[in-house]
Order: structure tokens, then C-alpha cells, then sequence
């Protein structure tokens, strides 16, 4: 969807913010309310047992409350105290069919027993980054995907970041105030805080 078909359906409900603000908060409500069931569904299992069966260390994240299903691929390397960290993102919106993914590259420096985080940051396809792509063994992740979740579809998740909504405010945002610096596409449906380190 393009820009302007975002923004032209918020024009058309902003004339009664406050029923659609009722109307989303209650839909969106429902949608969690059913999260641990759709949790269960043998798709979103497949998906892991997949990327499993490849011998990658899967993290399932979709516990998290929001409306989503999340799950983060890493791939780690200790360097004397510090830890690199090469990271997959796989986000499904379960507010519309739409689906996206990012590389993570982090550094962090062991404290104690845990660790800190030195920096991070988020990318897909830029060139200087890719060297920093965990292995996938030959994975084809949009394929992975849409094999699975039939009526989804991928959205660039730099799309979804620098675009952005004003005066209003993503679910269950810290922030309710609907300032008029606006929320991204991506805190609307993936995920109510925004990415850091963000590359294309």
C-alpha cells in the first residue's frame, strides 16, 4: 500500500477520532485476546521448526503484548569481553496480512555475569552491512514465508520506518498523547517502539 492510501484512510475516519479510537482499541484487544490460540497454529510452528531444523538458534518473541508474531534468529562470536551478534527479524502484523524482516548487528561487552549493549543497528540490503548477515544455510526467508502464510505480504520494513503518522499514537504506546512528530508505520503494526541504528 502506498503513502497516500495510508493517509487517505485516515482522513476518511479522523472526522470521528473518537468512535474509531473505540472501534481499533476494541478490535485490536480482540485480535490479542485470540494471540495465544493463532501462538498455537501449526503455521507459525512450522515456521520455527523450519529455521530449527537448520540448526539455528530461534527465539520465538511473540509473547511480546502486541498484536504480532515475532521471532529473532541469532547467531553469536565472542571476541575475548566482547560479543558480536548477528540477528534475523521476522515480524507478522496481526493487524493486516503484511509481514516484514531486518537484519540486526550488535555489539556487546560482557559485564559480570550478562551483558551491555556497545550499539547496534538495523538494516536489510544495505551493501556495507551484508558481510554481517547471520547464515542462513540457503534459506530463502520471503519464500519461507509466503509458503506458509498464504495471504500475507512483505513490506520493506525501511518503508515502514520512515514513513510516519501524526497526531496519532500506535497501541499501547508509552506515549498517548498523539504528538504531532507522528509514529511510523512499523509502531503501528509490528511493534509500539521504534527501531534504533536504522540503515536501509
Amino acid at each position: 500500500m502506498k503513502v497516500s492510501e495510508y493517509e487517505g484512510v485516515i482522513k476518511k475516519c479522523y472526522k470521528d477520532e473518537k468512535l474509531i479510537d473505540e472501534l481499533v482499541a476494541q478490535k485490536i484487544d480482540f485480535i490479542s485476546g485470540q494471540k495465544i490460540e493463532f501462538l498455537l497454529a501449526e503455521k507459525w510452528k512450522e515456521i520455527i521448526d523450519q529455521l530449527r531444523n537448520h540448526n539455528l538458534k530461534v527465539e520465538d518473541m511473540s509473547y511480546l503484548q502486541f498484536p504480532n508474531l515475532k521471532l529473532v534468529v541469532d547467531e553469536d562470536t565472542m571476541f575475548d569481553y566482547i560479543k558480536e551478534r548477528r540477528s534475523l527479524i521476522i515480524v507478522l502484523s496481526l493487524l493486516c496480512p503484511v509481514y516484514t524482516y531486518y537484519y540486526k548487528y550488535s555489539l556487546l561487552a560482557q559485564a559480570g555475569v550478562g551483558f551491555i549493549k556497545i550499539g547496534e543497528v538495523n538494516y536489510l540490503k544495505n551493501n556495507i552491512l551484508q558481510k554481517f548477515i547471520p547464515n542462513m544455510h540457503g534459506i530463502d526467508v520471503k519464500k519461507l514465508i509466503e509458503s506458509t502464510f498464504l495471504d500475507y505480504r512483505y513490506e520493506s520494513h525501511y518503508f515502514l520506518t520512515i514513513n510516519r503518522f501524526d497526531f496519532v499514537a500506535p497501541y499501547k504506546s508509552a506515549d498517548q498523547s498523539k504528538n504531532s512528530t507522528g509514529y511510523s508505520f512499523f509502531e503501528f503494526l509490528f511493534e509500539s517502539y521504534p527501531l534504533d541504528g536504522l540503515w536501509d
